[in-house]
């Protein structure tokens, strides 16, 4: 990881925003990468910047003041030649579309969002060069890997249906923006698809490895099929839903809950996938994301998603918003199941010797979590039987319509 080169001069816009000090100078300064799961290839890196600034301007460190901030790097990587080359990362209507979150934070449209759900602060951006941008971020208190009770995710979901009560009046604003992410779901579905998502649909060795033949019910395979036929209609459906302003990646590892002098607030990371979306179409993702990271146990999958959807309504009524509880439910159910059930089906294909050479992620993910390849295969299938259930509701509320 190539370390980026800071100066006084480049931090200055950021610390100053950062100590609300219009003279404040950076004097000293630290710079460590962050590590962590490197999933999204828009992001370049991130690095734990620390330093101490004087409030006088650059003569001064009479009155100096400590600060502490993020610095993501995000750029367009070359994928050229690969299955992501196209639809995926380049354009503004692609839904991983590189320079989103830095055009968000310039456009001003995430401000006015501060209870009881805020996004991270940003200090300031920066235009490298064509293919590089930096975003100076407010350092959270995350712990790696998230560790949350039930009760904190709900209080997130709450927060999370606060955020759609008031972005509901904003989505007409936020569609216009050209940037936005506006058919995000139809394109993460074809990009998995493309991946390996569409090989687990039609062939039988990737349902047939050892380590998930005797854990995933054949029932499974079936719910997977049906819900990728009946893909089409369930996002139409989706899209007659009414709209509002969605994160559209609200999983545990995004969240930072505080706590306030006016009680608790829920803090968002990541806004790269920032988009107009279905209401519910977070809470969906919020709970299936949970699930399948392991987040929560499977063994409470249902307590964890009637808790979060009964939070995420009583949000939604608090702020303002009293449509038909019955088109969230419905959103939750198709977004969560369109978003992680061919999500997991990728890894299955990833397990099958025909699709190239097997990945070994069992092992690495029992080394990660320090445990026996059985016992995190028995709860990665549990997980995916979940979805699986998911996307069975999903269809039958699309037959019930």
């Amino acid at each position: 990881m190539d370390f980026p080169v800071l100066s006084a001069e480049r931090l200055a816009p950021a610390v100053r925003r950062a100590l609300q000090a219009p003279e404040a100078w950076p004097v000293r300064w630290t710079c460590e990468p962050i590590e962590g799961p490197g999933i999204n290839p828009s992001t370049a890196g991130l690095y734990r910047v620390h330093g101490t600034a004087g409030l006088d301007g650059p003569t001064s460190e009479d009155v100096s003041s400590a600060w502490r901030m993020v610095l993501k790097v995000v750029h367009l990587p070359d994928l050229q030649g690969t299955l992501l080359e196209r639809g995926y990362i380049d354009a503004p209507e692609d839904w991983n579309y590189w320079r989103r979150e830095v055009l968000a934070r310039r456009s001003g449209l995430l401000d006015p969002f501060t209870s009881p759900l805020r996004p991270v602060a940003c200090w300031a951006t920066e235009d490298v060069d064509d293919t590089t941008a930096w975003l100076w971020l407010e350092e959270l208190d995350m712990p790696h890997p998230p560790v949350f009770t039930l009760v904190e995710l709900a209080t997130a979901a709450h927060d999370l249906g606060a955020f759609a009560a008031l972005g509901v009046p904003r989505a007409e604003e936020v569609q216009r923006m050209p940037w936005v992410a506006q058919d995000w779901l139809r394109g993460w579905l074809t990009t998995i698809q493309a991946v390996g998502g569409d090989h687990a649909l039609s062939h039988d060795g990737c349902w047939t490895h050892p380590l998930v033949s005797d854990r995933l019910p054949a029932s499974v395979r079936r719910s997977y099929g049906a819900l990728m036929a009946s893909a089409g209609t369930l996002l139409d459906r989706l899209d007659r839903l009414p709209r509002t302003v969605g994160h559209l990646d609200a999983q545990a590892s995004n969240l930072c809950l505080e706590n306030g002098p006016e009680g608790h607030r829920t803090i968002l990371i990541d806004w790269g996938f920032l988009g107009a979306v279905p209401i519910g179409e977070d809470l969906g993702h919020h709970i299936a994301q949970n699930v399948f990271f392991g987040v929560v146990d499977p063994a409470e999958s249902d307590e964890h998603e009637r808790s979060a959807t009964e939070a995420y309504l009583t949000g939604l009524r608090a702020y303002g918003w009293h449509g038909n509880d019955n088109d969230v439910e419905f959103a939750a159910a198709a977004a969560g199941a369109l978003r992680m059930l061919p999500f997991a089906a990728t890894y299955l294909a990833e397990l099958c010797p025909v699709s190239g050479e097997p990945d070994h992620w069992p092992e690495e993910m029992a080394r990660k979590q320090g445990r026996e390849v059985e016992t995190v295969m028995n709860s990665w299938c549990r997980a995916v039987i979940y979805l699986a259930q998911l996307a069975d509701r999903a269809t039958r509320l699309l037959v019930d319509e």
